[in-house]
């Protein structure tokens, strides 16, 4: 990117302008403007100088360091799609350093008769689930494991549909996966 360009760039993020905008406006695309900051300090310095005072409600980002200690990628790294081994190997130990999610294990589900229960009264799989204090998750996940389980769902939600609730009536989990959809020959 030349010096015109860089200068184009800055006054127009000193304006107010998003970096999308910027990039729209000078017919750059947004790529070529993070190659640039990757390359140039300076510039990606301007950039978030800039960004900054321009006042806009969520300026421009530094940029992500890329973590690539190969040369075969280009300096893109495998954020930006280089799958070359020095850049996977360099990935898998950055995300083993990394914490682990803390979304709580999945709840285990132990009101299988209640569950029914609720479905034979005529509730969606949804509002029966609300209904016994649990997450749809956590039923879906029953139903998974236990073919049994799920078979008995399909049953006590067609004996329910009679009392007027409308609403989905679920089909056996493990068909989901195999139902394709079939052209119509007419």
């Amino acid at each position: 990117m030349d010096s015109d360009t860089k200068a184009a760039v800055i006054a127009m993020l000193a304006d107010g302008h998003s970096l999308n905008e910027t990039a729209r406006a000078l017919q750059v695309s947004d790529f070529r403007i993070r190659s640039a900051r990757r390359k140039d300090d300076d510039f990606d310095r301007a950039v978030l100088e800039a960004s900054l005072a321009s006042g806009r409600p969520q300026p421009a980002a530094p940029l992500r360091p890329l973590h690539c200690p190969g040369s075969d990628c280009g300096g893109r790294g495998y954020v930006y799609g280089c799958r070359e081994t020095p850049c996977r190997e360099a990935h898998q130990a950055e995300m083993a350093q990394r914490p682990r999610s803390d979304n709580p294990p999945l709840q285990q589900f132990d009101k299988h008769d209640r569950y029914l229960d609720e479905l034979r009264a005529g509730w969606t799989v949804e509002q029966a689930a609300n209904r016994v204090g649990c997450e749809y998750t956590a039923v879906y996940y029953a139903r998974l494991t236990d073919p049994d389980f799920d078979k008995a769902v399909v049953l006590a939600a067609a004996e329910g549909s009679p009392h007027g609730r409308p609403g989905p009536k679920p089909r056996a989990v493990h068909q989901l996966a195999d139902t394709t959809r079939r052209k119509r020959t007419t």
